[in-house]
């Protein structure tokens, strides 16, 4: 399971972690809807390809991983990872949750805690380690998005 953990209390990065060995990092921008990620060494970037682009996770300047949202409203995404195409949904009506799903079945999901800023992520481990971490990133992404409309 990967699981990202906040630096600290008052910190934006968070370690990540797989079963409890430090992998990386995820270190989002100021910027809305882009961060740097920090995968056993390797450096990407996960960003948004434009105002209504795809969510691309690249690195070295070639995209490895993309996301395409479906519909203006709700947390769902046609995502290519792994050598296939997946669905990546929100799920429930806390928004707390998204599910990975091919042809209507879960493979995987991400969760947010209710009590902390920890972020587990318990997907296929046959993805690689930093398209698991963009799946991770994607969520998060949807979640502060999410928080920043609900404040306004």
């Amino acid at each position: 399971m990967l699981v990202a953990i906040p630096a600290h209390w008052y910190s934006r990065s968070y370690t990540l972690e797989e079963d409890g060995t430090p992998v990386g990092t995820l270190t989002p921008s100021l910027l809305a809807n882009k961060a740097a990620l920090e995968i056993d060494g390797a450096l990407y970037e996960a960003k948004r390809d434009g105002a209504l682009g795809a969510f691309v996770l690249t690195q070295d300047g070639e995209t490895v991983a993309a996301a395409d949202k479906k519909g203006v409203i709700g947390g769902r995404f046609e995502v290519a990872v792994g050598g296939r195409i997946v669905a990546f949904e929100r799920q429930g009506w806390t928004g707390r949750r998204y599910h990975l799903l091919r042809e209507g079945v879960a493979l995987g999901r991400i969760e947010r805690s209710l009590w902390s800023r920890r972020i587990e992520a318990d997907l296929p481990v046959d993805l690689p380690l930093h398209e698991r971490a963009f799946l991770l990133w994607l969520a998060f992404m949807m979640w502060q998005r999410e928080q920043t409309a609900a404040s306004s």
